[in-house]
């Protein structure tokens, strides 16, 4: 073997060395950069899982509504308290004035995005923690879901047409034609049904937020955040 040999066999040595340092940082790059991506993509979702926490911690004592047999519910001040937060920009006037379209078109957005949070919160955090959080926000979803569909219909019942006929007429003294009781009314449109499903929905939420608050999860889960 002469020194040429040598040489051509140093030079592939080292070169095999520089493919293999190489290949070793690139692949300490690529793990960085995906726990930089998994650390922004839990800070966000728990940052916002902790916003509507602190919401729920703050108002559930006003969460405590009682079924009513010949009213509906009143429920706005509820659902204001509940989604007071800029992540749902207008959706707190929503109750309001259900038929905004503006309003209305934002807070199902929202509504997407929280099924994609609750998602997210099974697959970002791990263990029991993340399935209780999972929970929490899908309560969370269903019972705001809940909440406008309801008032949506008592808007209905209160701008019912004949109804108000009945109404103007007996004022005007055309008519003696009596106007449906308010617990007729409630029938006559299914309210008792779905004010059953509503309280259910708002029972849920509390019985998440309470598992999830006796698990102490929010901390276990913030530990996860660490790099």
């Amino acid at each position: 073997m002469n020194a040429s040999d040598i040489i051509q066999i140093v030079l592939a040595f080292l070169t095999l060395i520089g493919v293999i340092v190489a290949l070793i940082t690139t692949s300490w790059s690529i793990r960085a950069q995906n726990k930089q991506s998994l650390f922004e993509k839990r800070l966000e979702a728990f940052v916002l899982c902790k916003t509507f926490y602190d919401l729920i911690d703050e108002n559930i004592k006003h969460l405590d509504i009682k079924p009513e047999k010949n009213y509906p519910l009143t429920i706005s001040l509820e659902f204001s308290w509940i989604t007071n937060t800029d992540y749902f920009e207008k959706s707190p006037r929503l109750i309001d004035d259900v038929y905004n379209e503006e309003y209305r078109y934002k807070f199902l957005q929202k509504l997407e995005d929280l099924n994609a949070l609750s998602e997210k919160c099974s697959l970002l955090f791990k263990g029991t923690n993340g399935t209780l959080l999972q929970a929490f926000i899908a309560s969370y979803r269903d019972t705001i879901r809940s909440m406008y569909g309801y008032q949506v219909l008592v808007e209905k019942m209160r701008d019912d047409p004949i109804e108000k006929m009945k109404k103007d007429a007996v004022a005007a003294g055309v008519t003696k034609m009596t106007p449906k009781t308010a617990k007729q009314l409630c029938e006559s449109y299914g309210e008792p049904e779905r004010q059953k499903e509503l309280l259910k929905k708002i029972d849920n939420l509390k019985a998440a937020f309470n598992t999830l608050k006796k698990s102490n999860s929010l901390k276990k889960i913030k530990k996860q955040l660490i790099l």
